[in-house]
């Protein structure tokens, strides 16, 4: 696994290029800080086992979200994709096709004390796609990767795929994409030092990538206005330049 820093949006791009030479499907994934490439529902404390516990949340969901929606989901992974990103925890791991609107999601908030953020990289080969089958079924027995419809304005914002980690009845547990054998050396870390948030967050607003563009509806409007009007704890003028 090929792991580079960053420190500027020119390096951030440069990469890309070299990453992207042509038209296969790269996904990219931000985060603020270097947590395990694990899916939501791993990290829960949950008071049933894993998988019952995955179901009874989907089935309470599918129960009360019909009345919150425009159209109802065509398939199992398109209701587990919706509630996703709605903040329920799932097996699905959030990317985009977007690699600055990743870079945003590493950078929007100040670090963690000096923790770096990682930008993720993934080339998936075609065999990792899910099939209209897969769809079905909430359990799987190989990590794949899904393009939901545009079943929300989030997911079409920030042009959602996602990864769906493999666990099944007879191996109820998650693994790690970095650590799988399927996915370990299709990836790519992106080191994105603690420093150097506030500079990447005040440029990717240059090119419209902020709280509005990322979160359409109010929510993301008023984020973004008082991002606009107010120094979150690493910015500042610093020697007439904007941020750290």
């Amino acid at each position: 696994m090929e792991s580079v820093t960053v420190e500027t949006l020119t390096q951030f791009t440069e990469l890309i290029e070299r990453v992207c030479t042509d038209q296969s499907t790269v996904l990219f994934r931000g985060q603020p800080e270097d947590w395990p490439l694990l899916p939501s529902i791993a990290r829960e404390r949950l008071i049933d086992e894993l998988l019952a516990s995955e179901r009874a949340m989907l089935d309470e969901f599918q129960r009360h979200g019909h009345p919150f929606l425009r159209a109802a989901p065509a398939t199992t992974w398109e209701w587990v994709a919706l509630a996703q990103h709605y903040g329920l925890p799932t097996r699905l791991l959030d990317w985009s096709l977007n690699p600055l609107t990743s870079l945003w999601f590493a950078v929007n908030r100040p670090p963690v004390g000096t923790k770096d953020g990682v930008v993720w990289i993934l080339r998936p080969d075609d065999d990792d796609f899910a099939t209209p089958d897969d769809e079905r079924h909430l359990q799987c027995k190989r990590h794949l990767v899904f393009a939901p419809r545009d079943v929300s304005e989030r997911i079409t914002a920030q042009i959602a795929w996602f990864t769906v980690h493999k666990a099944w009845s007879e191996d109820p547990s998650f693994e790690p994409l970095e650590s799988s054998a399927q996915f370990a050396s299709k990836l790519t870390k992106v080191i994105i030092p603690a420093g150097r948030f506030a500079h990447l967050r005040f440029y990717l607003d240059r090119y419209g990538i902020n709280h509005s563009s990322v979160f359409p509806g109010l929510d993301g409007v008023c984020a973004h206005i008082k991002w606009k009007w107010s120094f979150a704890g690493d910015e500042g003028e610093i020697d007439g330049h904007y941020g750290a």
